[in-house]
């Protein structure tokens, strides 16, 4: 049986302090040894990726969300950005993208607001939002798909000052976009197992024929789970388990 194996980055297999458990490594290494095809499927950008994908030697990454995929020879799918209708040129809006960031009507304040990014968690997606802030691009040069996050910001004049808030948020979250690439281009694959921890991540345990969560996953995640394993050396132990390595 030809399977494919499909691995979420952050807190799967690899954790808040950037490592790999040396049993998830091992299990990685004695499932390519044993022909199966592995894959990172993520959140993160290529850039983000790419020393992840070599190391392990994985045969595909899915990235941005599911809306690119590459091989080992490098990217072989990729969708555009699809902006739900809403004309983005009358808003001001940041698109925060493998490449850069893409702004349009950026208010002179945010800009400002954006000097005392120091002041917050560098991971954070408010310090990624306010850093795009100074130093972006014309959103109208904006053509590809390696957009990861998309803001748009409304505002209302009040006694003559205008206050900007968070109108739309857009992050690709389906995965599954990625996988069903794949499956399309091994029409033998007989099974996806897949393990992940987060609602990034659920489009792709919906549809798999195995899923492995961890136990800090969401419980609407959770509940689609064949099995809750621990970060350490649960995939190791699941791989054994079903014989896999």
């Amino acid at each position: 049986m030809k399977r494919l194996f499909v691995f979420d980055i952050d807190h799967t297999i690899l954790s808040s302090f950037g490592h790999v458990p040396k049993q998830t490594a091992l299990a990685l290494s004695l499932l390519k040894k044993d022909n199966h095809i592995l894959a990172i499927a993520t959140g993160r950008g290529y850039l983000e990726s790419r020393s992840l994908f070599e190391k392990y030697d994985f045969d595909y990454l899915i990235c941005n969300g599911g809306a690119s995929v590459y091989d080992k020879n490098g990217l072989i799918y990729e969708r555009y950005f699809n902006f739900n209708g809403i004309d983005f040129k009358n808003y001001s809006c940041l698109c925060y993208t493998e490449k850069g960031f893409y702004g349009n009507k950026i208010p002179l304040f945010f800009k400002c607001f954006s000097s005392f990014k120091y002041l917050f968690v560098p991971e954070s997606a408010f310090f990624i939002l306010i850093d795009g802030l100074s130093n972006h691009k014309p959103i109208s040069s904006l053509k590809k798909i390696d957009v990861r996050k998309f803001y748009i910001f409304n505002h209302k004049k009040m006694n003559g000052f205008c206050d900007y808030k968070l109108f739309q948020y857009w992050e690709n979250e389906d995965k599954q976009e990625g996988i069903n690439e794949l499956l399309k281009r091994n029409r033998d694959i007989n099974e996806v197992i897949c393990f992940g921890d987060s609602r990034n991540d659920y489009t792709m345990i919906k549809n798999a024929d195995k899923v492995y969560c961890m136990r800090k996953a969401p419980e609407y995640v959770k509940n689609e789970a064949t099995k809750i394993i621990a970060f350490k050396n649960g995939i190791y132990d699941v791989c054994k388990e079903n014989h896999w390595i």
